[in-house]
């Protein structure tokens, strides 16, 4: 029920929502601007992830005390283009608050891709399609 939710960027008002999560067992994408800033932390061993091309984060010593969290939804008009992103951030997990960022990302939402994956209905069960399309038809 937020405001800002549309059809075309829920997964992304998913993640929104979700409280900040400990990066321990994260899987990253190597070469990724997230997986240079994991690699030059003490704190962390990057070992291989279950998919090709990923890296899974580890503690490096007893403990691993970093969170990440997707804050600071942002809706703008931009030469007739409604661009909208989302601040990934990460940070250490000390109870202050406000925390001190380590880690800033804008991810941008494109909102082409979740319907096209929809569309994918090889690898997705039709009746919830169809259910989903009851429940939420096109606007």
């Amino acid at each position: 029920m937020y405001y800002w939710a549309t059809l075309y960027n829920i997964p992304w008002m998913l993640l929104y929502f979700l409280r900040p999560s400990p990066c321990y067992g994260l899987e990253v994408k190597e070469g990724s601007a997230l997986q240079i800033f994991l690699s030059e932390r003490e704190d962390v061993c990057l070992t291989s992830g279950k998919h090709n091309g990923y890296v899974k984060v580890d503690k490096a010593n007893k403990f691993l005390n970093l969170n990440f969290v997707s804050i600071l939804h942002k809706r703008q008009v931009i030469s007739n283009e409604v661009k909208e992103t989302l601040h990934f951030n990460v940070f250490l997990n000390n109870n202050i608050f406000p925390s001190k960022e380590l880690f800033g990302l804008d991810l941008e939402i494109n909102e082409f891709r979740f319907p096209a994956l929809i569309e994918k209905t090889k690898y997705r069960k039709q009746w919830l399609i169809d259910l989903a399309k009851d429940i939420m038809p096109e606007i």
